[in-house]
């Protein structure tokens, strides 16, 4: 990666950052922002880690959504809620710009730990598909305001836990709620003048251990089983919501 000016520890940071965060987006499909940002919050100003994750979220997302053949069902099932979670990212952006986020890092922080056993609840418990009609745009219009504030779309993977669908359309799903919601995010980091030239060229040489990350969680998906992504699932959302206690309270 180049120095970009940058600190040697600063550029380490950043790409040991980029590689877990890859390693975990190729497992279960979401978790990107949610693990690089905070790694990377203690080197860089929150905004500007925001802003590293444009090139990684867009081609790691156009990658997940597109790679297995599920773009189209997903989009007919998901467009209500993909449609509402950016108008609700847009909001939240706007929160991540003027004030401080530790609070509601907090509050999501201790949601995904508490929610992090869901995958292993019997299947017997979902959301039924008739609640999903008229409950998936508030609950996703909620959940944009606090992800557009955060950069954490954690609750929206507990969401999709409790939908219990497939592994892969489950992954596919988070590729497109990712560019639905850091679509309407970066646009209003651009607007407000942290997403530039230099984050951008930066968030390009970012792509490299991103990519290799995704890479190794891709062939790790395609390696286990159902139950298996479950228990991966688990330790990554309490992993994710440790995290962002941790970095909440630090």
């Amino acid at each position: 990666m180049p120095d970009f000016g940058l600190t040697q520890d600063t550029i380490l940071t950043i790409t040991i950052a980029f590689l877990i965060a890859g390693l975990v987006k190729g497992v279960i499909g979401g978790g990107l922002p949610a693990v690089a940002v905070p790694i990377m919050a203690g080197a860089v100003e929150p905004a500007i880690a925001a802003s590293l994750t444009l090139m990684p979220v867009i081609v790691t997302n156009f990658w997940l959504l597109f790679q297995g053949g599920h773009s189209g069902d997903v989009m007919r099932r998901y467009w209500p809620f993909l449609l509402a979670l950016a108008i609700g990212s847009a909001i939240g952006a706007q929160i991540l710009v003027t004030a401080p986020p530790e609070a509601m890092a907090l509050a999501i922080g201790l949601f995904v730990v508490v929610l992090s056993p869901l995958p292993f609840i019997s299947k017997n418990w979902a959301i039924p598909i008739q609640t999903q009609k008229w409950l998936n745009p508030i609950a996703a219009g909620g959940m944009g305001i606090v992800g557009g504030a955060t950069v954490m779309l954690a609750p929206v993977i507990v969401y999709f836990v409790a939908l219990r669908i497939d592994k892969n359309i489950f992954v596919a799903s988070m590729g497109a709620v990712a560019l639905a919601s850091m679509a309407a995010l970066f646009a209003t980091l651009a607007a407000n003048q942290v997403l530039a030239a230099d984050e951008i060229l930066m968030s390009t040489a970012s792509l490299m251990p991103t990519l290799i990350g995704v890479v190794a969680g891709t062939w790790l998906r395609n390696r286990i089983s159902q139950t298996g992504f479950q228990r991966v699932l688990f330790i990554a959302l309490l992993g994710i919501g440790l995290n962002l206690i941790y970095k909440s309270l630090a």
